[in-house]
């Protein structure tokens, strides 16, 4: 495994995870200092058919990335990958592998196969690693839009419980997060 650790960890898994760390954290910002000032109720969203079409097809498409995660994406089978790290270990420490190697007169070399059949792991864990990671992200990004969306609503139209002062301090600071973004 030592020998094999670039195989894991590279660009193609650190540039998803530096992308998921920056969707979390404007997801907390917002959400601590912006979003919670908001009251708006189902009955300010639908008076409003922009705000309905907007609010709408981003909670949609939320739930249905939700829905997703919970269907289709598959478990790391962590099971059969220990299965077959132990299967590769046995080869490689017992006494099996050197005869092989020798009664073959080095046409089959047990190490060579056993290092390859590693790296094909680690590439497939690799590649399940990115795209979690992806999918990941673009469930926070519909989740930052959505809160986005919900919180313009009110900043615009204001809510039940906005007045016509507050709805210009949320235009305001809507106008300065867009700027920051």
């Amino acid at each position: 495994m030592h020998n094999h650790h670039a195989l894991l960890l590279t660009w193609r898994t650190f540039l998803p995870s530096i992308l998921t760390l920056v969707v979390w954290m404007a997801h907390l910002a917002a959400s601590r200092w912006i979003w919670h000032q908001a009251v708006l109720s189902v009955r300010d969203v639908i008076s409003h058919w922009l705000a309905l079409v907007l609010v709408g097809s981003l909670g949609a498409a939320m739930v249905t990335v939700d829905v997703y995660f919970l269907i289709v994406v598959g478990a790391f089978d962590r099971v059969k990958l220990e299965s077959k790290f132990d299967e590769a270990e046995h080869w490689l420490s017992s006494w099996k592998a050197p005869v092989v190697r020798v009664v073959t007169l080095g046409f089959i070399n047990p190490r060579k196969m056993v290092n390859e059949e590693v790296q094909k792991a680690l590439v497939a864990a690799s590649d399940l690693v990115e795209r979690s990671l992806y999918l990941t992200t673009l469930q926070m990004g519909l989740r930052v839009a959505y809160g986005l969306s919900l919180w313009l609503t009110w900043a615009i139209w204001g809510g039940s419980g906005a007045t016509a002062e507050m709805a210009a301090v949320a235009a305001t600071s809507t106008a300065l997060s867009l700027c920051w973004v």
